[in-house]
């Protein structure tokens, strides 16, 4: 089996984004015995030097991209909920377009600040070969905001996390199923067009319409599941959710309290 792993990053002040991807990087290759083809791809939101990241990579095969220069999201005098939940939306889609033109078996995409337990490269392969391949792998994942702290589980005993229950950073995804990737491609360009419109309502001060598109846009991970829920639900395409935590997302490390 071949992996390409992406990461989707932007510049940060005094070494945050230097700092923060080593660490996700390091836990995602120390002390796991992988055994398969492994790639990274990492794509930068407006990042000139991106290539000062190289060093992190220690001698694996890593290949550095840098998209909507002068024109990122962050740039935008817009409101601060958008602008988190969907800032780097365009790299992702660059990531899949990218991935489509690949050999690689299964694509997993992360953003720049994950800590990852367990093995998580050798821990979803072996799932995901147990488990005849599926299309789309979930893990279970703590997310903090500050000081909450929050376990994902999945609801009803229902082989995929609830919308409202999810986390989207960590997923693999299953490239050599074109159909699938061309899925997600086309829900990220359509939740990326609805930030369009509503900057551009924004910079004409169209209150009434910059209000209507604010509501429409929600955090991926919520929109993510909203969107694919129906077709795991008709049998168009198989998730597997991994039981164990495996992604821990943002900087605080109780995540271990769950273990």
């Amino acid at each position: 089996m071949k992996l390409l792993i992406s990461f989707s990053t932007y510049p940060r002040n005094n070494r945050v984004t230097f700092n923060s991807l080593r660490d996700t990087f390091s836990s995602l290759i120390k002390n796991d015995k992988i055994n398969i083809d492994i790639e990274f791809i990492v794509v930068g939101d407006d990042y000139l030097n991106i290539d000062e990241l190289s060093s992190i990579f220690n001698g694996y095969k890593v290949s550095f991209f840098n998209i909507n220069q002068n024109t990122a999201l962050r740039k935008e005098k817009i409101s601060k909920e958008i602008i988190w939940s969907q800032a780097v939306q365009p790299s992702k889609i660059f990531i899949l377009e990218y991935a489509l033109k690949t050999d690689y078996d299964y694509l997993l995409m992360s953003s720049d600040d994950d800590i990852y337990l367990n093995n998580k490269i050798s821990t979803s392969i072996s799932y995901i070969e147990n488990n005849n391949y599926p299309d789309f792998i979930f893990n279970l994942g703590v997310y903090t905001d500050n000081n909450a702290k929050e376990l994902i589980i999945p609801r009803n005993n229902s082989p995929y996390p609830e919308p409202e229950n999810c986390i989207s950073s960590g997923c693999i995804y299953k490239v050599t199923n074109k159909k699938f990737i061309n899925t997600i491609i086309h829900f990220r360009k359509s939740c990326w067009l609805d930030v369009e419109l509503y900057i551009n309502s924004c910079k004409h001060n169209h209150k009434s319409y910059m209000n209507i598109m604010e509501k429409r846009i929600k955090p991926e991970d919520y929109q993510l599941w909203l969107y694919l829920g129906p077709h795991f639900k008709d049998n168009r395409y198989r998730a597997l959710l991994i039981p164990i935590v495996l992604v821990h997302h943002g900087i605080e490390r109780s995540v271990f309290n769950y273990l």
